[in-house]
């Protein structure tokens, strides 16, 4: 999804050097009412100086920002250099389009896998044709995006005793990418990173004891290398477990 304010179109555009183009990434569909509200301008004859892109729609990234392995200008790289972006955007918009209320009736399924038990709420993550995907207990696979086909997989051990500190131990809603590297947080409270082509274990680093009432059950963020986890604490936690983490993606040594 792209965002622009109204009066500012191909045929009418600003000086690029006043113009910024900020990405925000792994918007999910289910917060667009919170996009609208937040981010889209509401003042159209107000203009910041400033251009959102919510990456919310898988394969769009390429040709909104630039591709990443050729690195071929998209829309908004063309626009923030003060190019010719019009016909990039009449494709762009072509392509989204080629998917439509004429002939979306004759979408099919095209492949399935099981899911493991537990409770669900993982969200996949797809890079470079690969589909990274947190289930619950801490198992992570990396499948082929076009077949369903299983490259790797890896499963944490955990301790027994989870169930004793946590109603839901198994949880494990999402996964971040960093380099070659995909990276989680556990449910014994553990930060960790994996190889994106193997599955093999690069880093793992210990967060807190779980015993002490701290729970991971949703992944990190990257932000300039760091990879920022939160976490739920329940109430025996107390403050000590109701804290913000950040390690360094590459290392997994504490910030």
């Amino acid at each position: 999804m792209w965002l622009i304010p109204p009066s500012l179109t191909p045929t009418n555009p600003l000086d690029a050097t006043m113009i910024t183009v900020e990405k925000i990434g792994g918007t999910s569909m289910s917060q667009f009412g919170e996009v609208l509200k937040n981010i889209m301008l509401r003042e159209p004859d107000r203009i910041t100086g400033r251009v959102y892109v919510v990456s919310a729609y898988a394969g769009v990234t390429n040709e909104l920002l630039e591709h990443k392995k050729t690195g071929q200008p998209g829309v908004y790289a063309t626009f923030a250099a003060g190019g010719e972006y019009g016909a990039a955007l009449d494709a762009l918009t072509a392509r989204l389009k080629q998917i439509n209320k004429g002939n979306v009736g004759r979408l099919q399924l095209a492949w399935t896998r099981g899911i493991g038990p537990g409770v669900q709420e993982g969200t996949p993550l797809v890079y470079n044709g690969t589909l990274f995907f947190p289930h619950p207990s801490d198992l992570v696979q990396a499948v082929d995006a076009k077949t369903g086909a299983l490259k790797w997989q890896y499963r944490r051990t955990l301790p027994e005793d989870l169930g004793k500190f946590f109603q839901t131990p198994t949880t494990n809603r999402n996964l971040a990418i960093f380099d070659k590297l995909i990276i989680d947080t556990s449910s014994d409270d553990f930060a960790y990173a994996l190889d994106a082509e193997t599955g093999k274990l690069v880093w793992e680093t210990r967060i807190l004891e779980y015993q002490k009432g701290a729970q991971q059950t949703s992944g990190p963020l990257i932000v300039k290398g760091k990879a920022i986890s939160g976490r739920g604490c329940e109430p025996e936690g107390g403050p000590d477990a109701c804290i913000i983490v950040a390690h360094d993606a590459k290392t997994g040594k504490e910030v």
